[in-house]
């Protein structure tokens, strides 16, 4: 089981090799634990002190929280998986303008899954105004990265846009690229001299 934003267009969804696993892994909580109640375990419910689902929470939380400090102080992955949570609606709340804002310092710092999850939200017009332009630039960049999902993206969004959108979409990606480019080989050259 692996996850990943999806091909139409800016949803975090779990991989699953069968459909029909998605309820089995997405039980609630354990049957059979001796240390919960019945109730607690085929209900759950997070208001309930010392219940499973309010264990669940907290733990969520704790790891939100952890996520968001390391993101506030810029670490890449941290903004990306910030950003995810945002998107996924983790710990109940769901903010596509939040995700989008910490996907995009995580793009900049040449995250290529980030720019590929920024791809699907500007095509799918989450958090955003949505644009073909913006949603083939940061596919783009994504995929100049290595991502290859994207490619997907980009053919398709090429498919629906005028030629003067698409090649604005082009010069904004190669204009990004070679920008952010240096910084990012700069920010890697002084990481390495450490």
């Amino acid at each position: 089981m692996g996850s990943s934003w999806d091909r139409t267009g800016g949803r975090f969804v779990a991989r699953l090799r069968n459909p029909s696993q998605w309820r089995a892994n997405t039980a609630p909580v354990p049957v059979g634990n001796p240390r919960v109640s019945e109730q607690d375990q085929t209900t759950p419910n997070a208001s309930k002190p010392g219940s499973l689902a309010a264990a669940r929470v907290s733990k969520t939380q704790d790891w939100l929280e952890g996520v968001r400090e390391s993101a506030e102080r810029g670490d890449p992955t941290a903004e990306l998986k910030l950003g995810a949570a945002y998107a996924a609606g983790q710990d109940n709340v769901q903010n596509y303008t939040e995700a989008v804002k910490w996907l995009t310092r995580s793009a900049d710092q040449g995250n290529a899954t980030a720019a590929a999850a920024l791809g699907a939200l500007y095509w799918a017009g989450r958090g955003v105004t949505p644009g073909y332009v913006d949603a083939y630039m940061w596919s783009s960049i994504a995929q100049a990265r290595g991502d290859e999902a994207s490619r997907y993206r980009t053919t398709i969004l090429q498919s629906r846009m005028s030629p003067v959108e698409l090649a604005e979409a082009r010069r904004r990606a190669a204009t990004w690229l070679r920008t952010h480019g240096k910084q990012i080989a700069l920010k890697r050259d002084a990481t390495t001299r450490r």
